[in-house]
């Protein structure tokens, strides 16, 4: 029987069995690509950014909403009597909410003087007193991590065993301070809690005159890189907002003592909520 016998002869040099020649790109259609890459990459960069800002706005945002919770369990547990927001002077106030000086490097990244605060023991987590978005301080022209991003209104927290002038009142038009839970006529209209400024963050005691006679010394979080000027506020109710700033006047506050911010209706807004005045 005849059969086929298959063909083993060797291909022909350049042609080999499945061979199938590729033309490589020319440096026009590479230029091409790299143009339509980085359209692309333009197009989708603002949205990733403020992805990313929202996504770290809702963390502060939850952060706020667990101090002011930790807030409220202490007094609960301490018969109405409200943690208190002032550090104290040359001792350290045994019943304040936090310890820890952020303009000092020895202190802005402790963990310790974190924890030794009123609410330590509701609130375990040190990640939670630090907004995602907060990129430290500069201290002697250096950028220094912090571990709280957060301030405690200083009307919060009884000081009469304080001398002059922590013990005294801004105006004789409002209260010196609210020592008890109960004093807070209208708890949805004090705020609790403030994300501040990396120019001014300090001790965790947030001091503004309600009637801003006087240019305040500290700053809500006014920076680009935080919430795109926008800063987090947490009340006496339990609820937690995040406050944009709005006025021209506000972009020209500088880090103490401006007087921009007794024009600015950013920080009037903001002085109506601080305190209330006497019924």
């Amino acid at each position: 029987m005849n059969r086929s016998r298959p063909n083993l002869q060797a291909p022909q040099k350049g042609r080999g069995v499945g061979f199938c020649r590729k033309e490589a790109f020319t440096l026009l259609e590479l230029l091409v690509i790299v143009v339509i890459i980085g359209v692309l990459a333009a197009l989708l960069l603002p949205a990733l950014n403020k992805a990313r800002t929202l996504a770290q706005r809702t963390a502060c945002m939850s952060n706020l909403r667990q101090i002011g919770l930790a807030w409220t369990l202490y007094y609960e547990d301490s018969s109405g009597r409200l943690a208190e927001s002032y550090p104290g002077g040359t001792a350290p106030n045994p019943y304040a909410w936090v310890y820890g000086n952020m303009t000092n490097s020895s202190e802005a990244g402790s963990l310790t003087l974190l924890n030794r605060g009123r609410f330590f023991p509701y609130l375990t987590t040190p990640t939670v007193y630090h907004c995602p978005a907060d990129q430290g301080v500069l201290i002697s022209d250096k950028r220094t991590p912090t571990v709280r991003s957060y301030s405690m209104n200083a009307f919060l927290g009884d000081r009469s065993r304080f001398g002059a002038p922590v013990n005294q009142a801004i105006s004789k038009n409002y209260p010196a301070f609210y020592s008890r839970e109960s004093d807070l006529d209208a708890p949805s209209q004090v705020w609790v809690l403030i994300e501040e400024d990396s120019r001014t963050i300090s001790d965790g005691y947030f001091l503004l005159d309600p009637e801003l006679k006087k240019a305040p010394t500290r700053l809500p979080s006014t920076s680009p890189d935080r919430h795109d000027y926008a800063f987090g506020l947490n009340f006496a109710d339990g609820h937690s907002e995040v406050w944009r700033f709005y006025d021209p006047a506000s972009a020209k506050l500088s880090s103490y003592g401006s007087s921009s911010a007794i024009d600015s209706k950013d920080f009037q807004r903001l002085a109506n909520v601080t305190a209330q005045p006497w019924q």
